[in-house]
């Protein structure tokens, strides 16, 4: 998504081509490591997860509020950067916590 952001032209365009292909692969991802281990409260965890899928629908109107305050679509590319950053810190814990 940042070079998306930055580079623009056909390098942007192919990178986020490729955000969204990467993107494909998360939520199943996340959704199994985030129920790992959680025995009688797996119902609870899935369910949580599933309830995050709103986030999706806030973040489209939250770029496109960034997109017209800042006057260009790049700027909004930096929303789903900051996602991924916090995907990121979630993968490194929970990697972190399985293998202790």
């Amino acid at each position: 998504c940042l070079i998306s952001a930055f580079a623009g032209g056909h390098v942007g365009l192919i990178a986020l081509t490729l955000c969204s292909a990467f993107m494909s692969i998360q939520y199943p991802t996340i959704f199994s490591l985030g129920i790992k281990n959680l025995g009688q409260d797996t119902k609870y965890g899935s369910s949580f997860i599933v309830m995050t899928i709103i986030g999706g629908g806030i973040v489209t109107p939250v770029m496109g509020f960034v997109s017209d305050a800042a006057g260009n679509i790049p700027t909004a590319e930096l929303i789903p950067a900051l996602c991924f950053a916090v995907i990121f810190i979630f993968a490194r814990f929970r990697s972190q916590t399985a293998t202790n």
